[in-house]
């Protein structure tokens, strides 16, 4: 078939084509198009009701949880804290500021190794070296005493214990412990 050919069966087409022909398949168009794009506006406006009250849900079992935390973490004796990822403590519950009268400046920022008092028993070098072993292998510790002294002066006993925590590719970010 040759070109000539086919743009005259195209244009045979055409020229059967009125103007009331032309409205109709317009209105037509335009009918199915409106009808199409309400029934889609319906199932975003749904799927977006739908999507708010998953989202207002999950965020008030957050609010629980969070409320939860705080709770047992005020009526604890334990403190919690955590550190960054150079093993700088970042955070410790508010309770640890108020039984140990100090403030956030006196501890944020610092290491245990800047708060140690170095030990006089070769027995408590051997439980400093294995929890050294633990933060360099990124491993939890259980049960690990040391003690420090707080920016007054007062030496106090620390029992600590802590695990690692780390992003959803596996970074190591810290420890979080009581």
């Amino acid at each position: 078939m040759s070109i000539a050919g086919l743009v005259q069966g195209v244009s045979i087409g055409f020229s059967q084509l009125t103007l009331p022909g032309m409205v109709i398949a317009f209105l037509l168009g335009a009918g199915i198009t409106f009808f199409v794009s309400r029934l889609l506006q319906q199932r975003v406006d749904s799927l977006r009701k739908e999507l708010q009250k998953e989202f207002n849900r999950h965020t008030a079992e957050l609010r629980e949880t969070e409320d939860r935390f705080k709770e047992y973490a005020e009526s604890s004796t334990e403190w919690f804290w955590e550190t960054d990822a150079e093993n700088r403590f970042v955070f410790f519950s508010s309770h640890l500021y108020e039984s140990m009268g100090i403030s956030s400046e006196d501890v944020l920022g610092k290491r245990r190794e800047d708060l140690r008092i170095a030990p006089v028993n070769p027995e408590v070098d051997v439980q400093w070296e294995n929890y050294l072993r633990c933060i360099e292998q990124r491993l939890p510790f259980k049960d690990f005493e040391y003690r420090a002294r707080l920016p007054d002066g007062r030496e106090v006993l620390v029992h600590s214990t802590g695990k690692p925590f780390f992003d959803d590719d596996g970074n190591f970010l810290g420890y979080r412990g009581t």
